[in-house]
């Protein structure tokens, strides 16, 4: 910060009636002033208040009815108050998420109804109109939302953020981090750790990209990845290497129907449909069978959406889920969507 001092424009030798210290900081984009009058307050006590003065402190308050615990991060982010005691996610001094308070709408009877009162809430994502929104269920909390800039193909998102929300009471608690500054994989990591205390398993992720846009082998599903990973990283033994794992998911997706992503077009008589599943990450996990047996399986996550003639659209209010799980082994077909029953 600075310092500049006020004082009364009298002729020199004749007593100022006016003396204000103003001590000027700057933090998260304002500007604060903490002054005092030196008429009135000694050089001692002064000093004292301007050493206790901190912005972004450690002294995080964490609330009590918050359904998570922010202390359980990867070493390398921790926490810091912000403003009006705004809890902040910070890694490499660098403010990368943070969580938000808002009051629950007197006028919603069930928040786990629908997620529509979120812009009444306040939430400013929900709220911009100049964003690609999606929203739906949430695989750690009530409420999932992903905004990201309006950009041609190819061109990098200048916003792209990704909410959670989880209800408390009359409150919701928007959880959100900005994934142009950390990875979808510390994402997913951030959000287990913080709702199961466990890290995320595995994730292809970050260094290397799959975006690629094709169609289902009887061509009534367009696919879209969008899936980072490791390309130098070593196989582990007995498990696909990273590519090998990225030709099995395209193998076993274009293997899929429309009907078997979850809409029975046929049965419903719907002729005039199209149907889009974008790949977003991929996931290792050990799952147990029946039996007992210990798997490793590679799980796809990602979202499905069916776009009719007139325009309307379903399938987004799910959010990002579990598409499909490959055995990690040799990249066969274990479980999931796809498959037409």
């Amino acid at each position: 910060g600075y310092t500049v001092e006020f004082f009364s424009d009298v002729p020199d030798g004749q007593p100022k009636t006016l003396l204000n210290r103003h001590n000027v900081y700057q933090w998260e984009n304002r500007i604060y002033d903490v002054w005092f009058d030196e008429y009135a307050v000694s050089p001692e006590v002064e000093n004292a208040i301007l050493n206790t003065v901190s912005f972004g402190s450690g002294a995080v308050a964490i609330p009590s009815s918050l359904p998570i615990d922010p202390t359980k991060l990867p070493d390398d982010m921790g926490l810091k108050s912000g403003e009006n005691g705004v809890i902040l996610f910070v890694k490499d001094g660098e403010t990368v998420g943070q969580i938000d308070t808002y009051d629950i709408p007197d006028s919603v009877e069930n928040p786990y109804a629908d997620f529509d009162w979120l812009a009444e809430a306040g939430v400013a994502d929900v709220l911009d109109s100049s964003l690609i929104q999606m929203a739906g269920s949430s695989v750690y909390g009530d409420w999932e939302l992903q905004v990201e800039s309006d950009v041609p193909d190819g061109q990098a998102q200048a916003v792209r953020r990704w909410h959670t929300f989880f209800i408390a009471d009359r409150k919701v608690y928007d959880v959100w981090f900005d994934l142009t500054k950390i990875s979808e994989g510390e994402y997913w990591n951030l959000m287990s750790l913080m709702t199961t205390g466990e890290p995320e398993e595995t994730t292809l992720s970050q260094d290397a990209h799959w975006g690629e846009t094709f169609l289902s082998d009887d061509g009534t599903v367009t696919f879209q990845a969008d899936i980072y990973y490791d390309l130098t990283a070593p196989a582990e033994a007995g498990i696909l290497s990273a590519p090998e794992m990225l030709a099995a998911v395209k193998r076993e997706m274009q293997a899929g129907t429309m009907d078997g992503f979850g809409l029975g077009t046929k049965e419903m008589g719907y002729t005039d449909v199209e149907c889009f599943v974008n790949l977003t990450d991929l996931v290792l996990e050990t799952r147990k069978t029946d039996s007992g047996e210990e798997i490793p399986e590679l799980i796809v996550m990602g979202t499905v959406i069916y776009r009719f003639s007139d325009g309307n659209t379903i399938g987004q209010e799910l959010g990002i889920h579990e598409l499909m799980a490959l055995d990690a082994r040799d990249g066969s077909f274990l479980s999931g969507y796809g498959r037409a029953s």
